[in-house]
């Protein structure tokens, strides 16, 4: 992991206030949200049952009320693969970033992206993590998001100094990389493209894509139709989620990313050779 820019994040905390400095202490006995410090023998039995039945714990996760405490289906995913510790310390990290009803947000991005990954393969523990952190820069400004993007390189496309805030997703990967101490590359680029899309996006990085969109806090017109795709066909989805997308844009007459377009024709590529590499390789 490359060394901190110290005069970065002390820049990036004064922005943002003094909770991005604040750590509440880890209590190893706490379970709020369902996330206990170590792992209890019910934790494990719930965990066994609903990976022997993704269907359902699909229906759990998206449908109209979400049953579970959020947070608690991507947490026993890492408690599972004996990660629970990083669970918890990125979860109280970002539960003093961020209001609380996009906190409860990231929660549910986070066991969206377990509940699809149980469906279509990938790594529960990675999925769970770069769901969790995905809005952790969401509360910047617009002048913020600017200034952090210029300085460090995070600026790939005319439309996100257009719609500055276009890069919470590459301010979040970059805190993540500098200052969470995440250097896993699958988890950067989820959190990296969450927003925008991307070419060669790996089937992690697409799974948290389609699970900010479907979360059950989301309530849109077409999003029961992404929600059904999901259970069905990851492509599928992440081409209807792209259309409906450059409707929105095109509609409010807003600045096209690039990003979402390259996003398009790597899909589309899915009769060609790139998707087929992709299906490979994942």
């Amino acid at each position: 992991m490359p060394k901190k820019d110290d005069a970065g994040i002390a820049a990036m905390r004064a922005g943002a206030g003094a909770s991005w400095g604040v750590e509440k202490p880890v209590n190893e006995t706490t379970k709020a949200e369902g996330v206990p410090g170590e792992a209890s023998e019910k934790a494990s039995e719930k965990a066994s049952e609903v990976a022997s039945d993704p269907g359902r714990a699909f229906a759990g996760t998206l449908g109209r009320t979400a049953r579970r405490p959020a947070g608690e289906a991507a947490a026993e995913a890492c408690i599972q693969a004996g990660e629970g510790d990083v669970w918890l310390n990125h979860r109280t990290r970002i539960e003093h970033m961020l209001k609380p009803t996009r906190f409860v947000h990231s929660l549910h991005v986070a066991d969206a992206s377990v509940t699809m990954g149980r469906i279509f393969g990938g790594d529960l523990v990675k999925l769970a993590i770069a769901g969790l952190l995905h809005d952790g820069a969401k509360e910047l400004s617009d002048e913020r998001y600017l200034a952090l993007g210029g300085v460090f390189g995070l600026i790939t496309d005319p439309a996100e100094r257009a719609t500055p805030s276009l890069l919470h997703g590459p301010v979040a990967a970059w805190l993540a990389k500098c200052d969470w101490g995440v250097d896993d590359p699958i988890i950067l680029q989820s959190i990296r493209l969450h927003t925008t899309g991307g070419p060669e996006m790996s089937k992690e990085a697409c799974i948290v894509f389609m699970a900010d969109l479907i979360e059950p806090g989301r309530k849109y017109r077409g999003v029961k139709v992404l929600r059904q795709l999901c259970r069905e066909d990851l492509r599928a989805a992440m081409i209807e989620a792209v259309a409906q997308t450059l409707v929105l844009i095109a509609r409010d007459k807003r600045p096209l990313h690039s990003g979402m377009l390259r996003c398009q024709e790597w899909l589309y590529d899915g009769r060609g050779t790139a998707w087929k590499t992709w299906k490979a390789r994942n």
